[in-house]
């Protein structure tokens, strides 16, 4: 509830960690022991899932196990883990002000180690810590190495394998103790004496690599801005030095010198504790950003969805269309391989029937005479009609034929859709749609359609009244149209 819309719950869990109260999510029964740990839990959640929080008295009992560290607020939850996890063996009675003081060591523990690496240059540092080094044992190289380079230290840090050097010294946490147990006095900071022209300090250039610091000039480079880069860059190479002046070239100090190294940076003086109002008005803040953040994302998701999902729909057309004019390329490739077995087997036949002939007669057969396309059947009689037009004008008339072939089409799925409808049954021959669409095919479109029991009239190629529509002659002339044109 620490992040939800309820004013009461919320003004309680601040009231409660301004004052270093102790707070147990009621969601995952982790203990929170400060205001920045109550915030990132309840971030973690995120909006519409944020826990709720119930303050813990110090001296509420736990039990906590030996020999995996973990708490648990009752019998009954600790039986629960031990069924989980069978290493849970032995377990001893605290209170919550054990763990209290249990986590404020563990936060001096990594606040000790958090200064020892600061006693290093920490660019060397972060520069050994991309290489995979461990930060202690890093920090042990470079203070072994006088903070020279990272280069020097990472050759102690492969030749020294003692455990040692993976902890914090113990003459440091020493110091450290007594230095947190007293009070730092603020150390004043030293005023800035660097001017324009002034030579960067001895014990910096002599660690440079010359030859790179002469490369950079030779470019065109001052002479101090090129130390700087190669100093900053660690001696890594020209192109880094280059890529670090073009991203510093605008600082106000790009042309003073290095300031002079120290032994360690000074601490960082203590953050002041928030009061109630403040604490408050830092939570209600965070409510905010946190709220415009996810309502921005979920926005974002969102619109990232919504043109996935454009996109997945646009290619599962683009797929299916495809898919279907490759079945239809395929399907017509299959009947012109049947048709042309069929009139190789038909030739095949004719062959072995003549040479029979000639064995048992000596002679060559008579010619066989030529069925009259009149006397064929309808549905031959519009194959062989639309078939004669596609041979005479595929070659000389491509486009004229297809245009003819498309109205006929439609002159007859009218007539065999709508057989009493009279403007149907008559298809003028002297308007502009037959001069100019299927007038240049000379030889084929009135057969065609004589077939379908139309007559010339002269000006029209018209059915008679009371004849009957051949709708099965109809659809089969429209079936070899189709062929035709998908040939084409």
């Amino acid at each position: 509830k620490f992040l939800s819309g309820e004013a009461n719950d919320q003004e309680r869990v601040l009231r409660a960690m301004s004052k270093d109260m102790i707070l147990r999510c009621d969601k995952t029964g982790k203990l929170l022991f400060s205001t920045k740990e109550a915030e990132e839990h309840a971030e973690a959640f995120g909006l519409g899932q944020a826990p709720s929080f119930s303050e813990v008295s110090v001296e509420e009992k736990v039990w906590v196990c030996t020999e995996t560290k973990k708490a648990c607020f009752s019998v009954e939850e600790m039986e629960k883990y031990k069924r989980r996890d069978p290493e849970a063996k032995t377990w001893e009675e605290k209170t919550v002000a054990y763990l209290a003081e249990q986590n404020k060591l563990r936060l001096q523990r990594l606040d000790i180690k958090n200064q020892f690496m600061m006693t290093v240059n920490q660019k060397m540092l972060n520069a050994m810590e991309v290489k995979g080094c461990d930060l202690v044992k890093a920090t042990h190289a470079l203070r072994a190495v006088g903070n020279s380079s990272s280069a020097e230290a990472l050759k102690w840090y492969e030749s020294n394998e003692a455990p040692e050097y993976y902890r914090v010294p113990e003459e440091f946490e020493a110091v450290a103790h007594v230095a947190a147990a007293e009070p730092a006095e603020p150390v004043p900071e030293e005023p800035d004496e660097r001017k324009p022209g002034d030579p960067n300090p001895e014990e910096i250039v002599a660690n440079l690599k010359m030859e790179m610091v002469e490369e950079l000039v030779a470019m065109g480079f001052p002479k101090l801005r090129a130390e700087k880069a190669v100093h900053f860059t660690d001696n890594n190479g020209v192109d880094h030095a280059v890529n670090w002046l073009s991203e510093h070239e605008n600082d106000a100090d790009i042309d003073l010198p290095i300031k002079k190294p120290k032994p360690a940076p000074p601490a960082e003086p203590a953050k002041p504790k928030l009061s109630p109002e403040e604490a408050a008005a830092k939570a209600a803040e965070l409510q905010k950003q946190l709220r415009e953040k996810r309502e921005k994302e979920e926005r974002e998701a969102e619109l990232l969805r919504e043109k996935n999902r454009i996109e997945g729909t646009r290619l599962a057309l683009e797929t299916a269309k495809r898919l279907e004019e490759e079945e239809k390329l395929r399907a017509a490739q299959q009947r012109d391989r049947e048709k042309r077995e069929h009139e190789k087997h038909k030739a095949e036949v004719k062959e072995k029937l003549r040479q029979d002939y000639i064995e048992r007669f000596g002679c060559e057969p008579p010619p066989e005479p030529e069925e009259k396309v009149e006397e064929k059947s309808k549905k031959d009689q519009a194959a062989f009609w639309v078939g004669k037009m596609k041979k005479d004008y595929k070659d000389s008339n491509r486009a004229g034929l297809e245009t003819c072939l498309k109205t006929l089409r439609i002159y007859i799925e009218n007539v065999m859709n709508s057989p009493n409808e009279p403007k149907f049954r008559k298809v003028p021959t002297t308007g502009k749609a037959w001069t100019n669409r299927i007038a240049p095919i000379a030889e084929g479109p009135k057969d065609l359609m004589k077939v379908l029991d139309f007559h010339d009239v002269g000006d029209a190629m018209a059915m008679e009244d009371n004849k009957a529509v051949d709708g099965f002659a109809c659809g089969q002339a429209i079936k070899f149209i189709d062929l035709v044109l998908r040939q084409l």
